[in-house]
């Protein structure tokens, strides 16, 4: 786990931005899932730690996380049962995606406070650029922006009319928000890539300054010695 990228998360957690309903409600509905999980699955591997129990740690927390799954769900019910309803199957991709990334194992040598920081780093990150894409398919998409509204049931505040977003429509569907994404993810990691290099030459100037120097003083001691002789 100490090699998987943000990259890596991204990646595999597509499976969790492509087939659902690209609307901004659902999105952060299931993002929030995200959280709920991540924080449930690392409290219940930590306690089956805790229980020496690390020969059944995959079942117990894989047992967790579905009863976990259930429990979110149940909750949204309560609060909003049109949003569970329209997501379906959705809130049981969440749980099978983040057991397959791994994410919940991550770090097993780190102290539970640490293991929780490095977690929700890499998924606030993902969590941002997820909500970016449901923002961007709901309004472009649908011309619309939706939230939870009173009720129990969906807010829809209508930005564009139907037949100004005809051409932007394709956003809202599986294909173009797989191309969408894509494109995306090709921004952000070339975006990193670059940094990296940059923040990697700034590292390597103070040490080629070091050297330098170094021989600077290795030619003026060795020039003091010839002149001696």
């Amino acid at each position: 786990m100490k090699r998987r990228s943000i990259y890596v998360f991204i990646t595999a957690a597509l499976a969790i931005l492509i087939p659902a309903p690209g609307r901004f409600v659902y999105g952060l509905t299931l993002l929030i899932e995200v959280m709920f999980i991540l924080l449930f699955g690392s409290l219940m591997n930590n306690l089956i730690k805790k229980l020496k129990l690390e020969s059944l740690e995959k079942f117990f927390t894989l047992l967790f996380v579905i009863s976990g799954t259930i429990f979110f769900r149940q909750l949204m019910i309560l609060f909003q049962p049109e949003v569970v309803l329209n997501l379906g199957f959705m809130i049981y991709i969440v749980p099978v995606s983040l057991y397959t990334i791994g994410y919940v194992f991550a770090y097993p040598d780190y102290k539970l406070s640490l293991k929780m920081k490095f977690i929700f780093l890499h998924s606030t990150t993902y969590t941002v650029f997820a909500l970016f894409i449901f923002l961007i398919r709901d309004i472009l998409g649908y011309g619309t922006f939706t939230f939870f509204g009173p009720n129990h049931q969906i807010l829809e505040i209508i930005i564009f009319p139907a037949d100004k977003v005809r051409l932007m429509s394709f956003l809202a569907s599986i294909p173009g928000c797989f191309i969408f994404c894509s494109c995306m993810l090709f921004i952000h990691v070339t975006f990193r890539y670059k940094y990296n290099i940059y923040r990697n030459a700034e590292l390597l100037e103070p040490a080629a300054e070091k050297s330098e120097d170094k021989t600077e003083k290795n030619e003026k001691k060795e020039n003091a010695k010839e002149v001696k002789e």
